[in-house]
């Protein structure tokens, strides 16, 4: 067995693992491995390692499997769904293995380091309201903190304190 292959095996019994912890159905947890096994084995061909991985390598092997599903079934799948079914897996191995995903992106400017105070700040009242952990909530909130953000065109002030 190569590294690479036996390093994937070992991401792919912790994500097993994680999913037999939290309870989740067997149809589901296998569904989830399954997609975590494609991922793996596109990045592998690429030679990247799941360390490395980014949002860019999940796009490019949703689009690529994408593909296959309309050669197979000759028509497209009904998207949300069918994207949901590939990225919950592999969205939960690259968390396991990155501590947090999608990554944070650094703010190239005093409005987007604003906008993420606040989305950080909310997801942490959100966490402690919900008892959830702030990761559980980050991800919606920050996509909800950033719409509101942008649609009200909010600027930093003196007074913000997160």
């Amino acid at each position: 067995m190569s590294d690479q292959s036996s390093s994937h095996a070992i991401w792919l019994s912790k994500l097993k693992n994680h999913l037999e912890r939290e309870r989740y159905a067997t149809s589901s947890a296998s569904r989830c491995v399954t997609a975590a096994r494609h991922f793996l084995d596109h990045i592998g061909a690429k030679c990247v390692d799941i360390d490395a991985a980014q949002p860019a390598d999940v796009e490019l092997y949703l689009q690529q499997a994408l593909r296959r599903y309309r050669r197979r079934h000759g028509r497209a799948p009904g998207y949300k769904s069918w994207r949901r079914l590939q990225t919950d897996g592999i969205h939960m191995l690259l968390r396991l293995a990155h501590d947090r995903w999608p990554p944070v992106t650094a703010a190239i400017n005093p409005a987007e380091e604003f906008r993420q105070e606040i989305c950080g700040a909310y997801a942490r009242w959100m966490a402690g309201l919900c008892g959830r952990s702030a990761g559980t909530v980050l991800a919606p909130v920050v996509r909800q903190g950033v719409f509101w953000t942008g649609w009200a065109s909010v600027q930093p002030d003196e007074h913000w304190t997160p």
